[in-house]
């Protein structure tokens, strides 16, 4: 009897620690059909995504990688593709703050941010440093990843601010364009349009603010807990402002200064204002090779094609012989 006791109270410790009621009852996916295709059938729902996804798992990177096995089998190929798991601030940003003059100074400033952006040396994937699991789709929504020209950009805000020592301002960024719907709010009011990543599943935006808020308080409490980026006043104050600002219906405070900052940087990439003049020396020559027609100031996308087609137009190639017999 107290054998059976002490299993009935790990089970429920276990359930307690991942954020789940005992009442609470998630049903499990099939795999021989997608996703999307039980959510359309109004077999499962977003809270069964999140349940079975282990969306807002946070934590170091290793662990949150490690814990995204999903059910597979013989004829049953499970459900991958699904999810990744986002770094914030982006590794970029780390990497790209050792670049910046004020970063000289960061050691004395903030010893435990620099110690996170040197990590990288070592830990060139950023094993060890904080990621939250969230949809595919998602991710790739956000501006903190991705090549595109805005995105690059406000990841180089961040480095600024991190290799200044900001830690409270930058990871108000960091939340700010790790977040879906703030990055399309900004994209959408500087007129930039993408298209968008393929979506495998959806999610209401209720479950997703949900999983956002869960994950960005996991943050604070890993900047505070762990490398002792921040202080107790500074873990408490980011904590208010996530409540206040990422809850239903918050406004992802706009107002501010590090929102402008973002929403400015965004902005200079505008359709309108972006109009940039053509590279001198650079002549618009296309040329035939093969299936393919390229550009000559397009090489470095097709690096083999433009071998071939640095042949010039009075050069003719040898022809080939033709062989009637075999050697």
């Amino acid at each position: 009897m107290a054998f059976c006791k002490v299993i009935t109270v790990t089970s429920y410790l276990l359930l307690v620690s991942y954020g789940i009621g005992l009442a609470q009852k998630h049903t499990i996916p099939e795999c021989k059909r997608s996703l999307k295709e039980q959510q359309e059938a109004g077999d499962v729902d977003s809270s069964d995504l999140e349940h079975y996804l282990k969306l807002a798992t946070y934590g170091m990177y290793k662990s949150v990688i490690k814990n995204r096995a999903f059910s597979k089998g013989k004829g049953n190929p499970g459900h991958k593709g699904y999810v990744e798991a986002d770094h914030i601030p982006p590794l970029d940003s780390l990497n790209r703050a050792k670049k910046e003059p004020d970063f000289q100074e960061l050691e004395r400033i903030n010893p435990a941010l620099y110690d996170m952006v040197m990590s990288l040396e070592n830990d060139p994937r950023g094993m060890k440093l904080f990621a939250i699991q969230v949809t595919k789709h998602h991710h790739g929504a956000a501006l903190s990843t991705g090549i595109s020209r805005e995105s690059q950009a406000v990841r180089g805000v961040l480095a600024r601010r991190i290799a200044r020592g900001e830690a409270v301002p930058m990871l108000k960024q960091a939340m700010m364009i790790a977040h879906p719907f703030v990055s399309q709010s900004m994209r959408d009011e500087a007129e930039i349009s993408r298209r968008p990543p393929e979506n495998k599943c959806s999610l209401s935006e209720a479950r997703t603010t949900k999983i956002y808020k869960k994950g960005f308080l996991g943050l604070i409490d890993f900047n505070y807990n762990g490398p002792k980026v921040i202080t107790e006043e500074e873990r408490d104050e980011l904590k208010d402002y996530v409540s206040q600002h990422y809850a239903l219906g918050g406004n992802f405070d706009k107002d501010s200064i590090e929102y402008q900052e973002i929403l400015e940087t965004v902005k200079r990439f505008t359709p309108e204002t972006n109009s940039l003049p053509r590279q001198k020396g650079i002549k618009k020559i296309t040329k035939r090779v093969g299936k393919h027609t390229i550009k000559k100031q397009n090489r470095h996308v097709f690096p083999r094609l433009a071998r071939v087609s640095q042949v010039r137009p009075h050069q003719k190639r040898p022809k080939r012989q033709r062989r009637f017999g075999r050697s």
